[in-house]
């Protein structure tokens, strides 16, 4: 499944969650919850919060553009992830800088992620992996590769009636038409 990114919403999330931990957090926890935190936007707006590439790994689900950024930043050197993330370092990131405010994102999106946080936060990237297996219908077990998560799937797995489960993927569609005359 595909839906235009958001770099700068992507920095903010990770800044937010790494923040809410304390200024720095394990990059598995990092990536299941801003996975956690678009599925959960997905299921109430129809919409996500950060976007991107979405697979099935190893370990559960994943924001593949996020996971890229952490293992690779972006090649174009200053961009908002590296104003707000630092490198990895011991399978962890952390806040590079402080900001005043996550003014990327909507008061809708920092609720989703204050909930998010709520629910998921004391969990270890363990239980994090062992809630996402058993929980998102979505995530299927790539023996060893990656599978992409499809947009049907993720809407069946919210238990979405016919119609709404088109109109999700029709509004998935548009988007990417959408961004892709735009970029």
């Amino acid at each position: 499944m595909n839906y235009p990114f958001d770099i700068e919403k992507s920095a903010q999330c990770a800044h937010f969650f790494a923040n809410r931990a304390g200024g720095e957090i394990e990059i598995l926890k990092l990536v299941k919850l801003i996975y956690l935190a678009d599925r959960r936007s997905f299921e109430m707006r129809q919409v996500p919060i950060v976007g991107g590439h979405y697979y099935s790994l190893k370990h559960g689900p994943v924001t593949s553009e996020v996971l890229e950024l952490i293992n690779d930043g972006t090649p174009q050197g200053e961009s908002p992830w590296e104003k707000l993330i630092s490198d990895r370092a011991n399978h962890k990131v952390a806040t590079a800088a402080e900001i005043d405010s996550y003014d990327a994102l909507a008061p809708s999106e920092l609720g989703i992620l204050n909930e998010v946080w709520k629910d998921f936060g004391p969990f270890d990237k363990w239980e994090l992996v062992d809630w996402t297996h058993k929980h998102c219908e979505e995530w299927a077990d790539p023996n060893g590769g990656r599978l992409d998560i499809k947009a049907r799937k993720l809407a069946e797995s919210f238990s979405w009636n016919a119609e709404e489960i088109e109109t999700f993927l029709e509004e998935i569609e548009s988007a990417n038409r959408i961004h892709s005359l735009l970029n």
